[in-house]
């Protein structure tokens, strides 16, 4: 694992679209019943966190530099969600507060940008949220109860991370695009984090075929993350 990242550029939107259909949802919310935390807003009174609707957090979403720009200047689209990363609490987009696991999702263009990754750094409205442990598709549970997203606790479970599933598009808007490389230097790093990878190369799950190892297509690696996480 990295020891650090380190920032190449950021870009920050100000999408007039995207933040108006944000507030015509929030207008539309309930306030939450009993608030939820996020690590993110540990000091509420940071000058970005003083920029937040009450419900609302920023949160982490790693991608590749390419689609973090296409995101950042057209938003977030459902019918893309979990194409490479898999969907184990459902359709939606996946969102972590954790910027260590949203770099797991990140990886370089392949061809493009070598080298080099991308986290979003989205605002998002959390509101109510259903809290659950183990995989499975929650979607239509989170929508017939009234829940504004899903937060899949697996730092309970398995002492990971939680991540926040969100099935509005116009609940998250993307407000920065963060470049960065990773840095390694395993003296860095501490020896209880360290563990040897294996079966793949951190993006995409391969087989070995005639001409030598190469990469799954995009649904079956998607698959496979899924089953492996669930």
């Amino acid at each position: 694992m990295p020891y650090r990242l380190e920032v190449v550029t950021a870009f920050l939107s100000e999408h007039a679209g995207l933040c108006q259909a944000f507030q015509r949802r929030l207008s539309k919310s309930s306030p939450p019943s009993d608030p939820f935390f996020v690590k993110t807003m540990s000091d509420p009174s940071s000058a970005l966190n003083q920029r937040l609707d009450t419900g609302s957090a920023y949160l982490f979403h790693g991608t590749n530099p390419s689609s973090a720009m296409s995101i950042l200047k057209s938003g977030f689209h459902l019918e893309r969600a979990g194409l490479t990363t898999g969907k184990m609490f459902g359709r939606g987009i996946y969102l972590c507060e954790c910027s260590s696991k949203a770099d797991e999702y990140a990886r370089d263009s392949r061809t493009a940008f070598p080298g080099l990754r991308a986290l979003l750094v989205c605002r998002a409205y959390v509101g109510n949220v259903h809290v659950v442990t183990d995989a499975g598709d929650r979607a239509s549970f989170a929508a017939a109860h009234h829940f504004d997203c899903v937060c899949g606790d697996r730092e309970t479970k398995v002492q990971t991370y939680r991540e926040f599933v969100f099935f509005d598009e116009s609940q998250v808007v993307p407000e920065f695009a963060v470049i960065y490389r990773r840095q390694h230097d395993a003296n860095k790093v501490p020896a209880q984090m360290r563990t040897v990878a294996t079966g793949t190369n951190g993006r995409s799950w391969q087989i070995l075929g005639d001409d030598g190892w190469v990469n799954v297509s995009d649904k079956v690696n998607a698959e496979l993350t899924y089953a492996k996480s669930a």
